[in-house]
């Protein structure tokens, strides 16, 4: 690995910086920086120390002796992040040096000193070099008294080979945990390695790559650069930053093509204004075209002065300080993530420059304000070149232009800059980075508290623990939201940590991944589909999972996960790359959080009082008005004709509520048909619709139904059905001239998207009559907010009998994170049920309202209740009888409890042939007697069950888990339950003790249900338990070798070797 330009700026030859004149008066924003650096940020941030103090009774033992990093040590090593809980250091700002030795002084009796030089570990002799930077694992680490310094023994990734490092100075307090990925660069003293205020550096948890943006904010107050970080898309003046995306490409483009005079710039600003992406924005943000193109015309001389200096090689002006030229123009907003660093950017420009005889790459940072050059612009070019210098090697500067007064200037990482950035950035991943709750800074005290936009946010936060401890001067002490009630921002912090423990899942990485060939690239507008192959799969990574793309340990684009196979992953992302080139696929959850997290802030805005009043405290809706006769003309009772009453009901009392209304659809009983027929209706009625659900496949099913109304779906064309993409917002876009174009399909009546892929920009200017909402009971309540924002009433559409919302934490789901949106507001007063059923016979819904329903449903039809399997089977015994076309015999259960009465049971696994075998010979027997592969599903509780039911069957019949066959329905249904032990323990979490996945999996055969599965380990999961006792004697069919033409020897005979089970 090549050594990076960090380490030679880390670790200066003669040890000492040299400060250049223009830096002699630092900014605010500096000098907070270099007090963070030096542990001088006031009580809030000089951290406290604990595990050795108690206030009442002295020092205290540490604790006992444990494992640490896969060793057991003889003594407790003490963590600093334990040492930081009770004491402050009694003079902080005497961090450095000999002062700090005397503050240690006092944290330590002679006793506990003894301890800790007990300890040996520390004096071994390295066998890793940390003279480059090297990705490590924390193995241990302990504070030492003499000097004062926190000494760590370090491992490189994926080797045996270990370092001792010593922290001095600044970097002697920083926060460690044992197997903590740390990136190191330190020097060698007398054969020590050490990091101190001259040398190297340690990066705390460098695979959570932090924005240079986010951190730049946090330099005035860490606390907002947080929250700006966590909440996106709160804040923003939306028509300043257009007019700076408008103006950084033109002089992007003008770079690019040499333009160098008035004519050939105006020409391609019109280019750029006219082009159908700005006219959205500009719709958006409200921008008249005549005022762009006023701002613009500004700036036409003044870049083309600066081609004609600097690209075409006229004298450039020497008090800008550059004094070289511009020869190329590589890369336009190049995205760049090291994960080495652990920081990414999106640089403006990456050009080759001509100076002092040599060519070289360098970053060029734009800014169209006033000229400053402040430390958060200066830092920004800083972070770009040690990207770039990872990237490209020999990135030595970088170039800042402020391009409304024509100046320029070169910049050079600066060594203490750099660190103290770097030491930001480690206390920044601290608070965003928590594995279960993230922590804020303390706020600031400036009167600047009152006009941030993040003031909600952050007293939210002060509310619910902090308030109380800040001074009685804090200007945030009196602040006040009479809006928020206490229950509101308890529901905000609630949400806040659930969200935080179900994103606090590591990255998932795909080492090898690599597109094979041209063909396997496909440009799709502005971006790049790659099928990449993949030696690896990881099934956590699914169609939708945002990715980032890496070569080496840097990153080059940002995607998102299409499609996903057993060899391939197609992402769908902003950059071509390279066919054959070896990629790294990194995925994590954290897009998610983002997202959530953003709906959340808005939930807390004033105008969305009586939106959290209906959600978190859960108010009756106000009364519902009547419907007028008027309404009632042929053309809509024509559309409610079709419906029965119940359905015509739903209908018509969500026309005439005022607030919300929830309308309960148990499996088979219309739920489409309802919200097409309501959707036509109010379309009628001139009502703008909202449409959105949890998966793309649900909201394209209703808008296929929709003939005759106009819609606009949004949404990735990858992820929509092929043949609603002409009414796709993208394909509308396409044919728009003018902004009077683009505002007429936001006048479209009748919207669709998914509720996660919801764009908050694109409809900020957007108001809905009402949305609908279809699959509410998978919905989470947080992600419903994002379209509830948009509409003055909403009804939702579900059944909290069926699939909940999917939240893979255990103590997620425990703190509730799994209650639907639907399942919240359900009440009698505000819900409508559909009882009539259309998909199940009789016996197939008696054993739903046994199970399930209590008797709620009922058969919509004679012709649906009798009806029952077309087919007569001809061939053994058994067979016959578990495939019996009679009434009574629509639903079997077949007991495999005698193979496994004979087995000496293993763990138990998540696949199972015998299970296997049985559905495919079953299943064969039905298409040759006729029965379509179309009317048949199988349904296997466990992915892998799945995947070796597809092997076994390799034919067209649909094969997948409960989750998957959700909405859907098939006249014959197997299930294989899988599962296959003796253990009367079972997790009360498993998938099998789950009830509504169960029902899910009951309710979706017409009419005939076939469960294949051992009954004895069936009986332990209390769901299981219940359907079987619904089960009448005759239809259980117990296997037994010998009886009815039935062996064990002969069933296996048909078995594939590639199952795992054998007799």
């Amino acid at each position: 690995m090549k050594q990076s330009k960090i380490s030679s700026f880390f670790v200066p030859k003669d040890g000492k910086r040299k400060r250049p004149d223009d830096e002699a008066a630092s900014s605010a924003s500096s000098r907070k920086m270099k007090k963070i650096a030096e542990g001088k940020t006031g009580k809030a941030t000089r951290e406290k120390i604990v595990g050795i103090h108690d206030k009442e009774n002295g020092l205290k033992k540490p604790p006992p002796p444990s494992t640490v990093g896969g060793r057991t040590p003889e003594k407790v090593v003490l963590s600093p992040k334990k040492l930081q809980e009770n004491i402050i250091l009694e003079s902080p700002d005497k961090f450095i040096g000999r002062n700090l030795q005397e503050d240690f002084d006092k944290l330590f009796d002679e006793p506990m000193l003894a301890e800790v030089e007990e300890y040996e570990w520390h004096s071994k002799k390295s066998q890793l070099s940390l003279s480059k930077p090297t990705c490590c694992r924390v193995v241990r680490f302990m504070l030492a008294h003499s000097p004062s310094e926190q000494i760590v023994l370090v491992r490189a990734e994926g080797t045996k080979d270990e370092a001792v490092c010593r922290l001095r100075d600044m970097w002697m307090m920083i926060s460690l945990t044992v197997n903590e990925a740390v990136t190191v660069l330190a020097k060698s003293f007398d054969g020590q390695w050490v990091i101190n205020a001259q040398n190297g550096y340690l990066i705390i948890r460098p695979d959570v790559m932090m924005p240079i943006t986010s951190l730049v904010n946090g330099m005035f107050c860490l606390r907002r650069g947080v929250l700006s970080h966590l909440y996106k898309s709160v804040t923003g003046d939306k028509p300043v930053m257009l007019m700076g995306r408008v103006l950084h490409e033109l002089l992007q483009e003008s770079l690019k093509k040499n333009l160098d005079d008035a004519e050939s710039v105006e020409k391609e600003a019109k280019d750029i204004v006219n082009s159908r992406t700005y006219l959205r924005e500009f719709y958006l943000s409200g921008v008249k075209l005549e005022d762009v193109y006023k701002e613009v015309k500004l700036f036409i001389p003044k870049i083309v002065n600066f081609v004609k200096m600097y690209v075409k090689g006229d004298v450039p002006d020497v008090r800008n300080g550059f004094r070289g030229r511009i020869v190329e123009v590589t890369d336009i907003e190049q995205a760049v993530s090291s994960r080495r660093l652990g920081i990414q950017g999106r640089v403006d420009a990456t050009v080759k420059i001509h100076k002092n005889g040599r060519k070289e790459s360098v970053p060029m940072e734009l800014k169209m304000g006033m000229a400053s050059f402040s430390m958060e612009h200066k830092i920004q070019v800083m972070m770009y070149t040690l990207l770039l210098d990872e990237l490209l090697s020999n990135v030595r500067s970088g170039l800042l232009l402020y391009l409304r007064e024509e100046l320029i200037q070169e910049i050079e990482p600066k060594f203490e800059d750099v660190r103290n950035f770097m030491m930001l950035r480690n206390e920044f991943v601290k608070h965003v980075s928590s594995a279960d709750y993230h922590t804020l800074p303390e706020p600031i005290r400036s009167k600047s508290c009152l006009n941030c936009p993040h003031a909600r946010l952050c007293f939210s936060y002060l509310k619910n623990d902090g308030l109380e401890n800040l001074s009685a001067n804090h200007p945030m002490k009196d602040m006040n939201f009479p809006d928020l009630q206490e229950t509101h921002i308890n529901y905000f912090n609630e949400w806040t940590r659930m969200l935080f423990l179900e994103c606090s899942s590591q990255d998932v990485v795909i080492e090898d991944a690599f597109v094979n060939g041209e063909e396997n690239i496909t440009q799709v507008g502005d971006d790049f589909e790659h099928v990449f192959q993949v030696m690896q799969k990881e099934k956590s990574v699914q169609p939708g999972c945002m990715v980032t793309i890496f070569r080496q340990s840097l990153g080059v684009s940002h995607g998102k996960v299409i499609s996903v196979t057993d060899s391939t992953i197609t992402v769908l992302n902003n950059k071509k790359l390279e066919p054959k080139e070896v990629c790294k696929i990194v995925s994590t959850s954290r897009h998610f959080l983002h997202n959530y997290l953003s709906n959340l802030a808005f939930f807390l805005d004033e105008k969305y009082q009586r939106l959290r009043e209906l959600i978190v405290d859960r108010t009756l809706p106000r009364s519902d008005s009547t419907v007028e006769k008027k309404i009632l003309t042929e053309q809509t009772m024509r559309i409610l004709h079709p419906l029965n009453k119940e359905q015509q009901r739903a209908v018509l009392q969500t026309v005439a509520s005022s607030e919300y209304l929830l309308i309960k659809g148990p499996p088979g009983t219309g739920k489409t048909e309802t919200i097409v027929a309501l959707i036509k209706f109010l379309n009628l009625q001139k009502q703008r619709i909202l449409i959105t659900g949890h998966t793309n496949a649900s909201i394209d099913h209703i808008l296929l139904k929709l003939d005759g109304v106009e819609y606009v779906r949004f949404g990735s064309l990858a992820g929509v059905n092929r043949n609603v993409h002409p009414r796709t917002f993208v394909r509308l876009l396409e044919k728009c001239e003018n902004i009077e174009d683009v505002q007429k399909l936001y006048e479209c009546g009748v919207m669709a998207s998914t509720c996660i892929s919801l764009d908050l920009e694109a409809l900020r200017k957007v108001s809905f009559d009402i949305c609908v909402i279809d699959e509410s009971s998978q919905v989470m309540q947080v992600e419903a907010i994002r379209p509830l924002l948009f509409c003055k009433k909403f009804v939702l559409i579900g059944d909290a009998n069926q699939l909940p919302p999917v939240v893979k934490k255990p103590d997620a789901r425990k703190m509730g994170m799994d209650v639907s949106i639907f399942e919240r507001l359900e009440r009698e007063e505000t819900t409508i049920c559909l009882s009539r059923q259309y998909r199940m016979n009789r016996v197939l819904n008696d054993l739903a309202n046994s199970l399930t329903y209590n008797g709620l449903l009922q058969c919509g039809s004679d012709s649906v209740a009798n009806a029952t399997l077309n087919a007569t089977i001809r061939s053994k015994i058994w067979v016959e009888e578990i495939l019996s076309p009679e009434m009574d015999m629509s639903v079997v259960f077949v007991d495999t409890s005698e193979y496994f009465d004979d087995q000496t049971l293993a763990e138990p696994t998540q696949t199972n042939v015998i299970e296997a075998s049985i559905v495919a010979l079953l299943l064969g027997e039905l298409l040759r007697h006729g029965v379509s592969e179309d009317d048949i599903g199988v349904i296997a509780p466990f992915v892998s069950q799945v995947n070796s039911l597809k092997r076994k069957l390799q034919g067209s019949v649909e094969v997948s888990t409960v989750d998957q066959f959700q909405g859907k329905d098939k006249k014959v249904i197997f299930f294989s339950c899988t599962r296959h032990s003796r253990d009367t323990y079972v997790d009360s979490r498993h998938v099998l003790n789950d009830h509504r996945r169960l029902t899910v999996a009951v309710t979706r055969a017409k009419v005939k249900l076939v469960l294949v599965g051992d009954m004895k380990s069936m009986t332990a999961y209390s769901p299981m338990q219940k359907l079987i006792s619904c089960l009448k004697d005759n239809q259980i069919i117990r296997l037994k070798n010998g009886e009815n033409d039935f062996t064990w020897d002969d069933l296996l005979k048909e078995s594939s070797s590639q199952f795992l089970i054998s007799r």
